[in-house]
């Protein structure tokens, strides 16, 4: 019905609903059209205007009382007349209490007998909506209390409290929607009028909301405003006179404000993006870290001349505009660059001999031919039946992602529609797992083999535990997009994310372990530095530890239900890490060798086996700077099948752990001796890592690789936690591991912590200049 009030109104140019609503406050109050919307502008109307979504919830929480014949009707009823004459004043409608009232509705409605009264159900709903935050839900509890059921017939209380829920929710959802379809966007009155103020308050000179641009490009974004060229200068122009120092430079504790908007613990590539995007935002924020360089598993050291990488090597979509790559992304909307190398090869040493996986498609699938014609034909059937999965994932794109009921229209407004009717006929493929995919069609063993191998290389997991929109999108980015190698190695994301972070007003502190989230009254509101014993107060705390980490180390025994804590206690956790770093000579080696291998021992085994799948890289290939003249750099790993049990607990300095060290670094010397036959002869400095190492330096649990959900199952859970101002990010959330995963995470949970106006303001600004196709 609104939405064909809407379509009658536009096609006759008469006023929208919206405006009759603002027309009824007018004349109700006596006063012109200026002097309304100045009183707009000003913390008292909150009591004078009442925003259509508030009014059209409360009508249709009305109308399913009357519906039923209920008593509660003239309860309902009551309450919202007193609204429209301002005798109770209106609450502002967001979704922080918006769906934790209608869950708990759902929740209540389902702990009643099996069989409830109607009017149970619909007063637990009603309540929960608190008629659209209109009536204080204490209020309404105790109207609807004096309601005496008569004659309501008996209906399963879950299954109404459930569909009402969804109505309240879809309603709350459809109505902004409709109104950006069929009006301007960003008008001011889709966000709540506190929210306004309080961003319009930040961008006077004392609010301090960061660097003076962001705070100019926050307040246009709730205000309605387009965001202007000199709201949101280039890189250049923004960051002239700022200091960009290195990700491996702290910034002063003496700098912070009294209170931050968000605090982020850990400087992960999740964290980082969170923290970036926050302060994009316009957000004050700040980042701990407890290593004395930025990156968590991402960052880069150099030793006696060589500079390796910790962790992961291989990337995509770096160097390309528009990317389907969300670290891409998330550079380019704070308008940083990576300079890159491309490349567009990498050797795969198999038992039946060498397999060279070119970028592009038609070479890829001939190497595959080559090993088995029948693996070619199956192979053929996957990507047929992934191509239409890639397109929807493609269309949906990642900036406009977050984590609750806005999720919708902003999904809705920044898709291409073709791509939303295509998601919507995949939509249970591609949220399943891989597995589903490969089961179908492929039952050739050197096929399955490589399938099961691509997968984990990307996620660390296997095809059971990987949704098919993440394969998906790896399958077709490999021919489209481009193969890269950051210039200085991985490091140099890590310092490009940092300069982003200063840039729009953020701060990093190294050396700066958190020892715990500080509660009081039930929020997390800072964190508390092991260091000096300081706290560090937030409005918002982001957690970059890992979940066990998280909820073993930082959250306060009694600050959330202790299910919850036993749920996560309980994540399923992939392996460890065995790491090789060598410093060799080059002498002799030919000038075209290749950068990136990998080996795997024994099919059989499965590439989750312990030690069966060993990557590796040579980096100094292409960038000189990374080795000494005449040397190359080499890093070789394997990945998320160490089991930490064999070390668990062993002394670092005793002989039992070197001679430990010495035979499990033993499988990376075999991998490369499959690149170079005589490397252990080249050998002038080496570094072995072990799972001790790892959990060491980059703090991360038993040294994990991540957590291990599974897509077949309940897949990887959201930012949210039932601590109210706590989030998470990284590879214990969804989307989940490897690098494109975790910058999603944090870019996700960035949107999710603003509203919904400043975020579709960001998508406009990124759409506009093909940031994402």
């Amino acid at each position: 019905c609104l939405f064909f009030c809407h379509l009658v109104t536009k096609m006759t140019s008469l006023a929208s609903p919206e405006d009759i609503f603002t027309n009824l406050n007018i004349q109700a109050k006596g006063i012109t059209q200026h002097q309304y919307h100045t009183l707009a502008a000003s913390e008292t109307s909150r009591r004078s205007v009442i925003p259509l979504p508030k009014a059209f919830i409360a009508s249709v929480a009305l109308l399913l009382c009357l519906a039923a014949s209920n008593p509660l009707a003239s309860t309902a009823q009551g309450l919202w007349t007193r609204a429209l004459h301002n005798h109770v004043e209106p609450q502002p409608l967001t979704h922080r209490t918006a769906i934790p009232r209608v869950g708990a509705a759902a929740q209540m409605a389902t702990q009643q007998r099996p069989v409830v009264h109607f009017t149970t159900a619909t007063s637990s709903i009603l309540s929960a909506a608190g008629a659209a935050e209109i009536v204080p839900g204490h209020e309404l509890q105790r109207e609807v209390a004096s309601a005496r059921p008569r004659g309501s017939p008996s209906i399963p209380g879950a299954a109404v409290a459930a569909w009402l829920s969804v109505g309240v929710l879809f309603t709350a959802l459809l109505v902004p929607w409709v109104r950006r379809m069929m009006a301007p966007p960003l008008q001011s009155s889709e966000i709540p009028l506190h929210e306004v103020l309080a961003v319009e308050r930040a961008t006077q000179p004392d609010g301090g909301f960061g660097h003076t641009p962001a705070r100019k490009w926050a307040a246009a974004a709730v205000t309605g405003q387009q965001p202007t060229a000199k709201m949101v200068p280039d890189a250049e122009g923004l960051g002239a006179g700022l200091d960009k120092k290195p990700s491996g430079v702290s910034d002063s504790l003496a700098d912070l404000p009294e209170e931050l908007d968000a605090v982020i613990i850990g400087s992960g590539l999740g964290g980082l993006c969170c923290a970036a995007m926050l302060a994009r935002y316009g957000r004050k924020v700040a980042v701990f870290e407890s290593h004395y360089t930025a990156g968590g598993v991402a960052h880069t050291f150099k030793r006696n001349g060589y500079t390796f990488d910790s962790g992961p090597s291989f990337h995509a979509g770096l160097s390309q505009r528009p990317s389907i790559n969300p670290l891409k992304q998330v550079l380019d909307a704070l308008e940083e660059e990576v300079e890159c190398v491309q490349y567009d090869f990498w050797n795969c040493y198999f038992p039946e001999g060498l397999f060279v996986a070119f970028k592009d498609s038609k070479r890829y699938k001939e190497q595959i031919k080559k090993f088995s014609p029948k693996a070619l034909e199956e192979f053929q059937k996957v990507e047929d039946e992934l191509r239409p999965m890639f397109e929807a994932s493609v269309g949906l794109p990642t900036p406009a992602l977050r984590w609750d009921p806005w999720i919708v229209p902003s999904v809705a407004l920044a898709a291409d529609p073709l791509a939303l009717l295509k998601s919507g006929l995949v939509a249970a493929k591609i949220q399943g797992p891989y597995s589903n995919i490969i089961n179908k069609h492929v039952t050739d063993p050197f096929l399955r083999g490589l399938l099961e191998l691509e997968t984990n290389v990307l996620s660390g997991t296997l095809p059971e535990q990987t949704i098919t929109a993440e394969m998906a999108v790896m399958h077709f980015e490999r021919d489209k997009g481009t193969i890269d190698y950051p210039v200085g190695g991985g490091g140099a994301i890590v310092d490009a994310l940092v300069r982003g972070l200063r840039k729009w007003g953020g701060s990093m502190h190294l050396r700066q372990h958190v020892e715990q989230v500080v509660v009081e009254g039930g929020r997390a509101v800072g964190i508390k530095l092991k260091k000096d014993g300081r706290v560090v107060r937030a409005k918002t705390v982001v957690s970059n530890a890992t979940v066990w980490d998280t909820v073993n180390k930082l959250i306060p025994e009694d600050a959330v239900p202790a299910a919850w804590r036993e749920e996560k206690k309980a994540a399923p956790m992939t392996e460890s890490f065995m790491h090789l770093h060598l410093g060799i000579d080059a002498t002799g080696l030919p000038d075209d060798l290749p950068m990136h291998h990998l080996a795997i021992r024994d099919w059989k085994l499965g590439v989750t086996a312990p030690q069966n799948l060993v990557i590796m890289s040579i980096p100094s290939v292409y960038c000189k700077e990374m080795a000494p003249p005449g040397k190359h750099a080499v890093h070789a790993y394997v990945a998320a099948n160490e089991p930490y049990g064999l070390w668990e607990g062993m002394d670092r300095r005793s002989k039992e752990y070197q001679d430990l060290k010495r035979e499990r670094a033993q499988v990376l010397y075999e991998a490369l001796e499959n690149v170079i036959p005589d490397i252990r002869e080249r050998v002038e400095l080496e570094l072995i890592g072990t799972p001790l190492t790892h959990e060491r330096f980059t703090r991360r649990y038993k040294g994990t690789y991540g957590a291990g959900y599974s897509a077949a199952e309940s897949g990887f859970p959201g930012p949210n936690t039932p601590l109210p101002g706590l989030y998470l990010v990284g590879d214990s959330t969804a989307p989940g591991i490897g690098v494109p995963a975790v910058a999603a995470s944090g870019l996700i949970c960035a949107n999710t912590l603003v509203p919904f106006a400043e975020h579709r303001a960001l998508v406009q600004a990124l759409g506009d200049r093909s940031v994402f196709p």
